[in-house]
C-alpha cells in the first residue's frame, strides 16, 4: 500500500525531553522546542548530542503530547514503520486474546503498554473498535485499518465491522468518525449481559479497564448481603454483585438514560437473584436520603466519572470526594468496606491517598491494580489514570 507519510529529519528536542525519552517516558509535550516541530511532517527524527536516533509520531492537535516515541536506536522511513506496525499489532493481538476466555469485551491493544502509542483497540464480541488518542493515527485511518486486518487475520480472528473513534477528551464528543449507522449488541463479562452501544456516546455501556478490578472483588463479595453503587453508570458493578450472591444492590446515577441502560442490562440477566434498587439523584442528596431512611450497606463502590452528568470536571469531582466519603462513612456497616476509584492521570496516587487518610475515619486495606490487557506503564501517567483504594472505616 502507498503512504502520503512525511518525515521531519534532524528534530531538535528539548534537553529534559531527550532526557525523558532515555528514562523510559513515551511523550513530547508543548514546549518552545516542539512549537517549532513542522506540522505537516508525520513522523519526527531526531538526534541528541550522542547522535542517539529515535523516531516520533508527530501529534500536532492535541493540546499537550505534540509527539509520542515510536523507535528509539532507528530512524524509521515509512515503509519500515508500516512492517513494524503490522508486527506490534500482530504480537499485541496474540498477547491479550488470552483474557477473552472469560468475557467479549478486551483491550487488543493498550496504546504503550502495546508498544502503539496513543492507539487502543477493543474486541467487543465480533465488532473491533479502534480508539485513536493521536492525529497521527486519525490522519492514517486507511493505512491503520488495513494492517488491523491483517493482524487479525494473522491471529484467526474474525470480525462483523470496524469502528473508528477519535478519543478527544476535553471535548467529549460522542464517536468522532465517519461510522453514522448507530450500532447496538450484547455482549459478555464474567457470564453476565450487558448492552453496548456504538456511535452513540463518547462511551460504550462498559468501561473494560474495570474488569480486572471487577474480578478482584471476589473475597470481599462473599460475605456481602448489601451493596451501594454509587456513580452507576450502566451497572456493572451492580450487576457483579448480583451475580456473585449479594442479596440487596441499589444503584445510584443522576442521569436517567443510564439509569434505563441499567435496567435492560438487569432484564437481559433474568438468572440474577437478589433485589435491586435505581435512584436517580445527586450522590450527595441519595446519602443523605439512605441516612434518613436508616439503610446501611456491607460494601460501596464509589466511582465518580472524569466528567459528570452534571458538569463537573475531575478536579471539581476530587474536592468533592471527602464530603462523599464521610457521607458513605454514615451508611457503612461496621465491617464494611469502600472501593474508592480516581479516573483520572491529572491527580496523582499519593494525593489521593492523603486525602482519604485526611478523612479520619477510614483507613486504607490496599491498593488495587488494572491487571491483565490493561496494565500500566511505568512513566506514563496518562497510562496510571485509574486509581483504585480499598479502605474501611477506622474503629477507635
Amino acid at each position: 500500500m502507498k503512504t502520503d507519510l512525511r518525515y521531519q529529519e534532524n528534530t531538535l528536542l528539548h534537553p529534559m525531553s531527550y532526557k525523558a525519552l532515555k528514562n523510559g517516558h513515551y511523550w513530547i509535550t508543548k514546549d518552545s522546542f516542539s512549537d517549532k516541530f513542522d506540522r505537516t511532517c508525520d513522523l519526527l527524527w531526531t538526534t541528541d548530542k550522542n547522535k542517539a536516533p529515535m523516531t516520533l509520531l508527530h501529534d500536532p492537535e492535541h493540546p499537550k503530547v505534540k509527539a509520542r516515541l515510536w523507535k528509539k536506536g532507528a530512524h524509521q522511513r515509512p515503509r519500515e514503520l508500516i512492517s513494524e506496525l503490522l508486527n506490534r499489532l500482530k504480537e499485541s493481538i496474540n498477547r491479550n486474546l488470552r483474557f477473552c476466555s472469560s468475557r467479549d469485551n478486551v483491550y487488543l491493544v493498550f496504546g504503550e503498554k502495546d508498544f502503539l502509542p496513543g492507539l487502543n483497540i477493543l474486541k467487543l464480541k465480533d465488532h473491533i473498535l479502534i480508539q485513536s488518542n493521536c492525529f497521527f493515527w486519525n490522519k492514517q485511518r486507511p493505512l491503520l485499518e488495513l494492517n488491523i486486518k491483517k493482524a487479525l487475520k494473522e491471529n484467526r480472528i474474525k470480525f462483523s465491522k470496524i469502528h473508528f473513534q477519535i478519543r478527544e477528551h476535553e471535548k467529549r464528543e460522542s464517536f468522532s468518525s465517519n461510522d453514522q449507522q448507530k450500532t447496538e449488541f450484547v455482549i459478555k463479562e464474567f457470564d453476565i449481559f450487558y448492552k453496548v452501544k456504538l456511535s452513540q456516546f463518547y462511551d460504550i455501556g462498559i468501561y473494560t479497564d474495570m474488569a480486572s478490578i471487577r474480578m478482584q472483588l471476589d473475597p470481599y463479595l462473599e460475605n456481602c448481603s448489601s451493596l451501594l453503587n454509587l456513580y452507576s453508570y450502566t451497572g456493572a458493578f451492580s450487576l457483579y454483585a448480583l451475580k456473585k450472591g449479594v442479596k440487596e444492590v441499589v444503584s445510584v446515577d443522576l442521569s436517567s438514560k443510564y439509569m434505563n441502560w441499567l435496567e435492560d442490562n438487569l432484564a437481559l440477566n433474568k438468572d440474577l437473584e437478589g433485589t435491586h434498587t435505581s435512584i436517580i439523584l445527586d450522590t450527595n442528596k441519595a446519602l443523605e436520603l439512605l441516612k434518613s431512611e436508616k439503610k446501611s450497606f456491607d460494601f460501596v463502590v464509589c466511582d465518580p466519572p472524569s466528567f459528570s452528568s452534571n458538569g463537573k470536571n475531575s478536579a471539581q469531582a476530587f474536592r468533592q470526594y471527602p464530603e462523599t466519603l464521610l457521607k458513605v462513612g454514615d451508611i457503612l456497616t461496621k465491617n464494611g468496606k469502600v472501593l474508592c476509584v480516581l479516573n483520572t492521570h491529572h491527580i496523582p496516587m499519593k494525593k489521593f491517598r492523603n486525602m482519604v487518610e485526611e478523612t479520619k475515619i477510614f483507613k486504607i486495606i490496599k491498593s488495587l491494580k488494572p491487571s491483565q490487557d490493561c496494565t500500566p506503564v511505568k512513566n506514563i501517567s496518562e497510562s496510571q489514570y485509574l486509581k483504585v483504594l480499598l479502605i474501611e472505616k477506622v474503629h477507635k
